[in-house]
């Protein structure tokens, strides 16, 4: 794939600096004439994820991934890497080449998704804003307190009530029925194809770019039962719900500057608080939280705020998606609002400095969580309490601090009138079992920590030089050959002397196999470039020579001691032997 493009991708390549890009996503300090910062891929603490500028190259001590920036982009936004082309070719002005004849099949379908989606919006919002059509569903966003302005700046729009509207509008211009039906926006059935989404207000879900790749449509007509309330897209060759956030592409900015973002139920939610300047809002397209979108939060932010209506909130699914937050290294609050109210409700009526109260007076996840066993403003037979406290317990068990743990095991005793005395006994056996399972978890996290490469060895530094100067790889052609270095160093020399100026250019996860020379080659690229003289450079080959040389000899000797008497092998051996002496 990326062969096809590689005179463009060059271009665009030498059009990006790799360090203002990776600093959207992570929080690069400079070291030297290195980046570093916390890697985004993986949990950590300590930062190893680098960036050298001068070979336009990332890797990360820690867990082992790196590449250039178009490795970073289709990794951190799980696209292709036609699509990160397009992308860093958007964020440099330069326009794509024809895609015919540049992506393979599967990304040319992409492609035409792509196409169909943004030509849906364009198509739903027209319709909305076109007051013949759209006019029911234009007066109910008015009265819901949206105006044009917001119609046009979230691409709000309506599927009209028909069977054919988009799907005829699509066919005129030229899409077949199999991409249609593969865009998740036309049915079929029987060959006979449809509009799925019919009388509908519609959201478009954008992916990070801001690019359409699904929608979300909600019934203008309540009293219509036959139908679901709100109806989203399927999954598509473009869209994944659990690897999307709605709202994500608007919320970027706004994560950068709370480092943070308040996650809510529905789109209308998010649409409300970005208009009252919550700027970090996003929705999880449906309550159960993700991995995935956990992952993706953590790229840029360490709190979250949870905004879900409490009677979602205390849901098993919700609890367990926000312990997913937590286990991303999230920092979790959950904003308690007012029963029966939903974020949108709630900003329109009191406005953003009630809704910052809130948030202000959320609670962290144990809290929220001990609240959703035990309530002060009620009351608990006998089996309750027993069973609650236990509930309770477990939940305590989980906090290091013991001052923190008695603090809440004071308050549970007093609310199930229990002896604290009695409870404080039962968390200790938590605790015992908890401290097992912490202390195993975290000598699984230590295993495979940062490697030490910081004292390059002569043959580390003789091949990134080679790295770093091509030119100097002709000067070595005549020097030394492969097999004067051994294991790793033979591999990583035969490649660079293979690829010779073009070593800069090559897409090395792409191209080397050997997962060893892969991690080896990664190290020495984005190692910090290193000063070496051209007398330097001379002691180096020099090193590797007499390196050879010993080795070599060595190797004769052994022989010679166990040749046979065959004059032609003993002689042989001397001529290699005498040979060696002439390097």
């Amino acid at each position: 794939m990326r062969q096809n493009n590689e005179n463009f991708s060059d271009k665009v390549k030498e059009q990006t600096d790799i360090v203002e890009v990776v600093s959207e996503y992570v929080n690069l300090k400079r070291t030297g004439k290195n980046y570093q910062g916390l890697c985004p891929f993986h949990q950590e603490n300590t930062p190893s994820f680098t960036v050298n500028p001068d070979n336009q190259f990332f890797y990360c001590f820690g867990c082992g991934k790196g590449g250039d920036i178009f490795n970073f982009i289709m990794e951190i936004e799980n696209i292709t890497f036609y699509e990160s082309l397009r992308l860093l070719a958007k964020k440099n002005n330069m326009e794509m080449p024809n895609s015919k004849g540049y992506s393979k099949e599967y990304n040319r379908k992409r492609e035409k998704v792509f196409e169909i989606h943004q030509l849906a919006a364009k198509f739903y919002n027209y319709l909305l804003l076109n007051k013949q059509v759209g006019n029911d569903a234009y007066k109910y966003l008015i009265k819901r307190g949206y105006t044009e302005k917001d119609i046009e700046r979230y691409h709000l729009g309506y599927a009209p009530d028909s069977w054919h509207s988009l799907y005829y509008f699509l066919k005129k211009r030229d899409y077949d029925n199999k991409i249609l039906s593969e865009s998740g926006l036309i049915g079929n059935k029987n060959d006979n194809y449809y509009d799925k989404f019919r009388d509908r207000i519609m959201f478009p879900i954008f992916n990070s770019q801001g690019e359409v790749i699904a929608f979300g449509g909600r019934r203008l007509n309540d009293e219509d039962n036959n139908s679901p309330k709100y109806y989203n897209s399927p999954e598509t060759i473009i869209f994944h719900k659990s690897k999307n956030l709605y709202g994500l592409n608007w919320a970027k900015k706004g994560f950068r500057e709370t480092n943070s973002a308040i996650i809510m139920e529905g789109y209308t939610d998010v649409i409300t608080a970005h208009k009252y300047g919550l700027n970090n809002a996003v929705a999880s397209l449906g309550t159960a939280l993700t991995l995935e979108q956990a992952k993706i939060l953590k790229r840029y932010i360490d709190n979250v705020y949870i905004a879900f209506d409490p009677d979602f909130a205390g849901e098993k699914a919700t609890l367990k998606g926000l312990e997913i937050l937590k286990k991303a290294d999230l920092n979790v609050r959950i904003i308690e609002l007012p029963k029966g109210e939903d974020p949108d409700d709630f900003i329109k009526q009191k406005g953003t400095k009630e809704f910052e109260k809130l948030m202000n007076n959320s609670y962290n996840l144990i809290e929220f969580k001990i609240r959703s066993v035990v309530n002060e403003n009620e009351s608990y037979n006998i089996n309750q309490r027993i069973h609650r406290s236990k509930k309770v317990l477990n939940i305590i068990s989980q906090i290091d601090d013991p001052i923190e743990q008695d603090v809440y095991l004071e308050k549970t005793a007093e609310i199930l009138n229990i002896d604290k005395n009695a409870m404080k006994e039962a968390l200790e056996s938590f605790n015992q079992k908890n401290k097992q399972e912490n202390d195993n978890e975290n000598r699984i996290k230590e295993k495979g920590s940062k490697k030490d490469i910081d004292n390059l060895n002569y043959q580390d530094l003789l091949l990134k030089t080679l790295i770093d100067n091509p030119e100097r790889i002709e000067i070595i052609k005549n020097e030394i050959s492969p097999k004067y270095l051994e294991g790793i160093y033979k591999k990583a020399f035969s490649l660079i002397v293979e690829k010779g100026f073009n070593i800069k250019k090559m897409n090395i996860e792409e191209e080397i196999e050997d997962e060893n020379l892969l991690e080896y080659f990664m190290i020495l690229t984005v190692k910090e470039r290193q000063k070496v003289s051209d007398d330097k450079f001379e002691a180096l080959i020099e090193m590797v020579q007499n390196d050879y040389k010993k080795r070599a000899k060595k190797m004769v000797y052994n022989k010679l001691k166990k040749a046979k008497e065959s004059k032609t092998e003993i002689n042989n051996l001397l001529r290699d032997y005498f040979e060696i002496l002439k390097i």
